[in-house]
């Protein structure tokens, strides 16, 4: 290794880009045999600062002096897809693999032009293919869950998620995977959340993942205490909120299901409404024992329901914001 490829590695892994720009540029044409390497460090230089375009440009320039080099092909492809383009992603990938049909990572690029062009089923035959090459890595695998996930398999991926946690327990992607699609219990998400933040704690998307826990247990109980006064005032002066009986239960069953992650306010919020119910419907004969047994009874049946229900909605919530957005979190 000659000093300026020293130089350039210690400066890619200081993220130093600014000043590893300038030395390429600086040694782009005074030795044609560091030229494809330097360009190579200047296209992946721009792609990490997110200056696509750039890279995209130099990926060009490049492609024009060496035309059948798939590692810069493999480039092209991923510029394109944070672009977009999945078109042209697609069509680089193809031809770097027509070059170089043995290289994992290409596979596992097509997998990701896959992901965003929603088609789960060619996801996931690129990946298998990328997996035959190198079961080593366990980025392919957990892209290979989350392609599981998409085709209903998400028994088998969820174990997938555990098993590459139990081999490498402080993997950001895998403890992502796992606290966004296979966690449902706020308490077990916020303490993968704050591993990841030990982690990175620079994560935006984990900041706010937490935030919205901080914020459940905050304004969760006060929307249930409200909806009690409200369901109070209600049955005291029936005739003059009548307009409310419409409206009342769609918000009590929103809140039980909501709720339904933390049965210590949930069952007590629903035990009330329920016992508000009955008095006013049993007035004047008021509420007996065998009425505060069936409500404590009832109450816990549907927060278990509702628990059982929670993790469904969330799972096609998911599902929907991934179809919509991509997977462009997990292809970083």
């Amino acid at each position: 290794m000659d000093e300026l490829e020293k130089r350039l590695e210690v400066l890619f892994e200081l993220e130093k880009y600014d000043e590893l720009l300038k030395l390429a540029f600086e040694n782009l044409h005074s030795s044609e045999e560091s030229e494809l390497l330097l360009y190579t460090y200047i296209i992946i230089a721009f792609m990490n600062t997110g200056e696509y375009k750039k890279a995209l440009e130099f990926c060009q320039k490049s492609l024009g002096i060496y035309p059948e080099i798939a590692y810069i092909l493999s480039l092209k492809a991923k510029i394109h897809m944070q672009l977009s383009e999945l078109k042209e992603a697609k069509k680089s990938i193809e031809e770097a693999l027509q070059l170089n049909a043995n290289d994992a990572e290409y596979y596992l690029v097509e997998s990701r032009i896959y992901f965003e062009l929603s088609n789960f089923v060619e996801a996931k035959k690129s990946i298998d293919r990328a997996l035959e090459l190198d079961s080593t890595n366990l980025d392919y695998h957990i892209v290979n869950a989350m392609a599981l996930y998409m085709l209903d398999g998400e028994k088998v991926a969820k174990e997938i998620i555990e098993e590459v946690l139990a081999k490498e327990p402080n993997n950001i992607k895998a403890l992502d995977v796992k606290q966004n699609f296979f966690t449902y219990k706020l308490k077990e998400k916020k303490s993968i959340l704050q591993s990841m933040l030990f982690l990175n704690p620079f994560d935006k998307e984990s900041q706010k993942d937490l935030k919205f826990i901080h914020n459940y247990y905050r304004y969760i109980p006060a929307l249930m205490s409200f909806t009690i006064v409200v369901s109070f005032i209600f049955h005291t002066n029936r005739l003059e909120f009548l307009y409310l009986e419409s409206y009342l239960p769609f918000l009590y069953l929103a809140l039980m299901l909501i709720g339904s992650n933390d049965w210590r306010f949930n069952i007590p919020f629903v035990a009330i409404m329920m016992g508000i119910n009955t008095y006013y419907t049993n007035i004047p004969d008021g509420l007996e024992l065998a009425d505060y047994l069936a409500i404590a009874f009832i109450s816990t049946i549907l927060n278990f329901f509702m628990m059982a229900v929670f993790p469904f909605v969330i799972m096609w919530k998911n599902r929907l914001i991934k179809l919509i957005k991509g997977f462009r979190k997990w292809q970083k």
